[in-house]
């Protein structure tokens, strides 16, 4: 029992499977005698398949006990560089909404018909394949292999199960909509430029951020390194990014501008730190994205349902409309001084208010555009499964 409860939280907190000899041994300092018998990484792995038959046993009859189920399918790259596509289930068992783990292999290819193959290997493999009447869902991500309208895997899928409907990742649209509203915006792309060029720059050098970490120790500041603007999700990247910019401003700044008299990548990355239209426009993002951000958290979920996402994307374009440039007073402050936490800036400052309505705009516009199927028949009948959308008690006599 102790060496089944030993390699199920090994593998739950993603620790390698040659822990398992290691902690063995522990417990036997502790007093706890089990036995050297299964004391290997052998005796582990098979301890790890009992485990993983049995919590697949469990999602199998949950599916069978279900009326419908959908399924949901991402892929990524392993450290070999290998693609991978992972399954999640979902599906209603007495009464409660259920999302598990159901798989991850790797499929011939990222072409549809070779991803539709590995879906009905891996439904066979958990003998699920006399349920496949039950797929009423397919959730994916919008490219052209999964959601192609003639030959993507869904439409695949919909020739032998009709009544399948594809649904694009709700979190993965909002980041669409973002990125097409902000594309060749020069102040946003300058910004990003700054913002990876210090990623880097402190990245790849060990001198360099002990040198930061010695600025921010001499100015007593509790600041960050710089963090990654750019990855899967790029609203919550760049909050974290600009976060740590602000958060750390003066330490950037010192330290640049004392390293840019012998590196020419800190005098082109400290001339942007004092640059007034880039830093105002930095200030004004961060502000916008607050809500964006907000809502990114809350459709990833794994409880949502359509109607739940519908009311937040609709409180979330409120909250966009309703921001102006009057109420940010960090960014009044830089405006009216040309300075920022003590700095001070350089060039002229663009205007504010229109940039501000003009990205606020964009950002309403193409989120609108990125989700106007939610408002088909089908989706939109969904919503009554979200007792937020229910009529309030009439207490009006």
């Amino acid at each position: 029992m102790f060496k089944f409860r030993n390699i199920h939280a090994l593998i739950k907190n993603n620790r390698p499977i040659s822990d398992f000899t290691w902690i063995n041994k522990l417990d036997e300092q502790k007093g706890l005698e089990h036995g050297t018998t299964y004391n290997n990484r052998w005796a582990a792995t098979a301890f790890l398949e009992c485990i993983a038959e049995t919590v697949r046993s469990e999602v199998t009859e949950n599916v069978r006990g279900s009326k419908f189920f959908s399924l949901t399918m991402d892929g990524s790259t392993d450290c070999g560089t290998i693609e991978q596509e992972t399954l999640f289930i979902r599906c209603c068992s007495e009464g409660k909404i259920m999302l598990k783990f159901l798989c991850i292999g790797e499929p011939r290819s990222t072409c549809a018909q070779d991803l539709l193959t590995f879906v009905k290997k891996k439904i066979q493999e958990n003998d699920l394949g006399d349920h496949m009447h039950k797929l009423v869902g397919f959730g994916c991500d919008g490219a052209s292999n999964m959601l192609g309208c003639h030959n993507g895997l869904v439409t695949l899928l919909r020739q032998e199960y009709s009544e399948i409907l594809g649904i694009h990742c709700l979190a993965h649209r909002l980041e669409l909509a973002y990125k097409d509203a902000l594309k060749g915006d020069r102040l946003y792309v300058q910004l990003s430029t700054l913002l990876l060029g210090l990623y880097y720059f402190y990245k790849n050098s060990a001198k360099q951020r002990k040198n930061l970490r010695e600025c921010m120790e001499v100015l007593s500041l509790k600041g960050t390194l710089p963090h990654r603007v750019n990855g899967s999700r790029w609203l919550p990247h760049m909050q974290r990014a600009l976060d740590s910019l602000f958060r750390s401003y003066p330490a950037f700044v010192s330290h640049l501008q004392d390293a840019s008299h012998t590196n020419p990548k800190a005098n082109g990355l400290a001339r942007l730190l004092v640059s007034s239209s880039i830093i105002t426009f930095a200030v004004l993002l961060q502000g916008i994205i607050s809500p964006l951000v907000r809502l990114s958290l809350t459709l990833q979920r794994p409880d949502l349902t359509i109607g739940d996402a519908k009311i937040a994307i609709a409180a979330s374009k409120d909250v966009l409309s309703q921001y102006t440039a009057n109420s940010n007073e960090k960014l009044k402050e830089i405006v009216e001084k040309k300075e920022c936490l003590g700095w001070k800036l350089k060039g002229n400052v663009f205007d504010v208010d229109t940039t501000s309505e003009t990205i606020k705009r964009r950002i309403v516009m193409k989120i609108d555009e990125r989700y106007q199927d939610l408002q088909d028949n089908i989706l939109d009948a969904t919503t009554i499964g979200s007792l937020k959308n229910w009529p309030t008690e009439n207490t009006e006599e």
